[in-house]
């Protein structure tokens, strides 16, 4: 591509149109303005991108094919969520040199465009008041990430957690992202599964529901006794020493903030679906008290699956009763026990 553009050396083409007809895979030429051509980038299609060089010099159109190809690698390692060390192997190393000998590092680039989408996130997150946010952690090939979310979709990271999923960790890690995005004060929400990990971690370092907080409600009644009780009392105060670098060394959780938490009701669902029925059907007590309805729906899916459809119909017929549509038979299916 590069010696393509190098051919430029012996200057615009008199006999063409186009003054450099070897890039006519790339540009399509639209004008001449004076000392300057005007090229429309067939890279950037269905974009209309117009290019200027001047008559003597493709060195604007070399620097678009170069910043258009970045994008393209940019836009290959992002969307396919290929790993940023790709960039460091020498195979693609390799590939890099031959579509562009003199291309920089494409690990400085990639760190470029990655501080440059945080500070636009970060402007954009300024101009809002409220924001809500959602988290979830899982494991894949033996390492353990945590991804956090922002409404309308804004990623705001994926992170390797080190070490077990445990309450403390998640509340460091959910910490700091907020604190990175300066969105501490303004999450009002957190929405997460069910976990037992997430459950600790926002009840510990979690903002509470004061209206739902009986043991807040207690401790200031209780504190508010004592109050005025000390306001009665008469005498001089004692004056008690304490080890103030005990103090600010003791744990108290505070280092911490989490927002107010939000289970998923769609995992709720999921659950009632799943590992409820589950345990259910495995009751005996809740098998005695299933529902005629229930028995009724098991017996048409049983005289379906050894008799037929055709069965069915018959008696459906007999009775001047409307036959079961097919989706009504998966339906009767889907919720028959196995």
């Amino acid at each position: 591509m590069d010696e393509r553009m190098d051919e430029d050396a012996a200057g615009p083409s008199r006999e063409c149109a186009n003054p450099w007809p070897h890039l006519a895979r790339l540009f399509q030429f639209s004008e001449q303005v004076n000392d300057s051509f005007r090229f429309k980038c067939l890279l950037c299609l269905p974009k209309q991108n117009f290019i200027t060089a001047y008559k003597n010099s493709s060195s604007n159109l070399r620097k678009h094919v170069k910043k258009t190809v970045d994008r393209a690698i940019l836009h290959f390692i992002v969307q396919g969520l290929q790993s940023f060390s790709l960039v460091e192997t020498p195979s693609f190393q390799d590939l890099i040199v031959k579509l562009q000998p003199s291309s920089a590092v494409m690990s400085r680039k990639i760190d470029s465009a990655t501080s440059k989408m945080k500070e636009r996130l970060k402007n954009e997150m300024k101009k809002v008041p409220y924001i809500a946010t959602t988290t979830d952690c899982w494991t894949a090939r033996r390492r353990s990430f945590i991804g956090v979310t922002a409404r309308r979709s804004a990623a705001l990271a994926c992170r390797q957690l080190r070490g077990s999923h445990t309450f403390d960790a998640l509340a460091a890690v959910l910490t700091d992202i907020h604190a990175e995005y300066e969105i501490s004060l303004k999450v009002v929400r957190t929405t997460t599964d069910n976990g037992s990990n997430f459950i600790k971690a926002f009840r510990v370092f979690g903002q509470q529901d004061e209206n739902n907080n009986e043991e807040l409600v207690a401790e200031g009644t209780i504190k508010e006794e004592v109050g005025e009780d000390c306001d009665a009392s008469d005498g001089e105060e004692e004056v008690e020493f304490m080890d103030v670098e005990a103090i600010l060394e003791e744990d108290d959780g505070l280092q911490y903030q989490l927002p107010k938490h939000h289970r998923c009701a769609c995992h709720l669902l999921n659950l009632v679906s799943t590992v409820d029925v589950d345990r259910a059907n495995k009751t005996e007590a809740y098998k005695k008290s299933r529902s005629p309805f229930s028995m009724a729906v098991e017996r048409v899916v049983r005289i379906i699956r050894d008799q037929g459809e055709g069965s069915v119909r018959t008696v459906c017929a007999a009775l001047n009763d409307p036959m079961y549509s097919p989706a009504d038979i998966a339906f009767l299916r889907n919720i028959s026990p196995p």
